[in-house]
């Protein structure tokens, strides 16, 4: 084939014609047509739909909160069920690791131009990671533009200096500027809600305060759950029977979640008992009341099965197991113990209710004194004195509760 001839001596057309019978023979051929393009769009066809698998590997390794080492075992049983030959190049964490950081700063980039199409709203929390450095945790409220709704998202977790108020609002400052690539947010930013610690809400050296002072507009709100549990334990300060029950429930928790030869225990006899056994609750959690309810439900649900098992334990164990046995039954078996948790179900369940209508992202504004309104209308109408006697009349029979003899508190005896 020779160059500058339209066909070669073999009689084919020569593909490498120059001057203006190479432009007439070219003007001939569509664009995508030849069969170098064509090979070329196959190519990046096949190589789009490979790196689609892989960015969706490495999202679900993310969402499922799954470490980057176990991608290319993902990416083996991938090639191995599916066919799909995936194995050849980026199949490592590291390569993983830039597939999320990718994902992360497309998400950021949908949520911030959002953000920046009108007001928003501030949120943050303090954080510890497992290296124990302190973060500020960050996310930004405001209306979605196509169903014109409120939505709370997640912004970033900003790793911090000092965890003080300059340094948490420097945190804010270069969360939003750098990462959500947004320098005039104080123009668009009108409140700022966090919990009421004073490192946070403070009138005078807080981040809401130091926010006031560059953006005198932004309204500070303290997180209504925070402070609706902060009120639950400022009413029930001077009730010693709320702290003994609080640390009932906290030792109870403890005796079975830290020893797995208490919880097959503790297992072993509810299925004796014919008891379907609900696992102890933490009381602290991140619902507040709602865990409380959850963890009383759980110990009334398992009080007799926990009853005969301390029991066993405390006598047969002489250690460190019989004695916490020993103290977990001296409450149990109280009268006044026994008819303050009844009580204390009632009132948790109202304040759970009301607690998670406050952490509701879909609650609306005019929806919150409704429920206020109902939950306080619930508590100050229940007659508590009829609620301890029908308790005493229908539970308690023969000064037995669920056929464990009851005793009254002892002179000089602390719970």
């Amino acid at each position: 084939m020779e160059f500058g001839r339209p066909v070669g001596r073999d009689g084919k057309p020569n593909h490498f014609v120059t001057g203006s019978l190479g432009a007439q023979y070219a003007s001939e051929i569509k664009p995508g047509q030849s069969e170098i393009e064509k090979g070329m769009i196959h190519l990046n066809e096949r190589e789009t739909a490979k790196l689609s698998k892989l960015f969706v590997t490495a999202f679900h390794l993310a969402q499922r909160e799954m470490p980057f080492t176990e991608f290319v075992e993902f990416l083996r049983l991938q090639t191995v069920n599916f066919d799909v030959h995936l194995m050849k190049n980026h199949c490592s964490d590291k390569q993983a690791r830039t597939f999320v950081k990718f994902i992360a700063q497309n998400i950021t980039a949908t949520i911030m131009n959002d953000v920046k199409g009108g007001c928003f709203t501030i949120l943050c929390d303090g954080s510890t990671d497992s290296s124990v450095t302190e973060e500020e945790i960050i996310y930004v409220r405001y209306i979605e533009q196509v169903e014109c709704k409120p939505v709370t998202k997640f912004l970033c977790v900003w790793g911090l200096e000092k965890a003080d108020a300059a340094g948490i609002y420097e945190a804010i400052d270069k969360a939003l500027t750098e990462i959500g690539d947004f320098p005039n947010w104080k123009e668009k930013v009108v409140s700022f809600t966090s919990d009421g610690a004073p490192v946070m809400m403070g009138r005078k050296g807080g981040v809401a305060a130091k926010l006031r002072n560059d953006v005198p507009h932004v309204i500070p709100i303290p997180c209504i759950a925070h402070r609706l549990e902060l009120a639950m334990k400022n009413a029930g300060k001077d009730l010693s029977l709320l702290s003994s029950l609080d640390k009932l429930m906290e030792d109870v928790y403890k005796f079975y979640h830290y020893s797995p030869l208490n919880w097959t225990g503790l297992q072993e006899t509810g299925e004796a008992l014919s008891i379907k056994v609900v696992r102890p609750v933490n009381i602290y959690g991140t619902r507040w009341a709602g865990h409380r309810r959850r963890a009383l439900m759980a110990l009334n649900t398992d009080f007799i099965d926990i009853y005969t098992h301390c029991t066993q334990v405390s006598m047969t164990n002489r250690g460190d197991s019989g004695a916490k046995a020993r103290h977990i039954l001296d409450r149990l078996k109280l009268l006044e113990f026994v008819l303050f948790m009844h009580m204390m179900l009632f009132y948790f369940a109202a304040c759970a209710m009301l607690s998670d209508v406050f952490q509701d992202n879909d609650t609306s504004i005019d929806l919150i004194p409704v429920r206020m309104h109902a939950a306080c209308a619930k508590m100050t109408e229940t007659d508590v004195d009829k609620m301890a006697v029908d308790f005493l009349n229908e539970e308690v029979v023969d000064g037995k509760y669920k056929t464990v003899q009851l005793e009254k508190k002892k002179r000089g005896c602390s719970t």
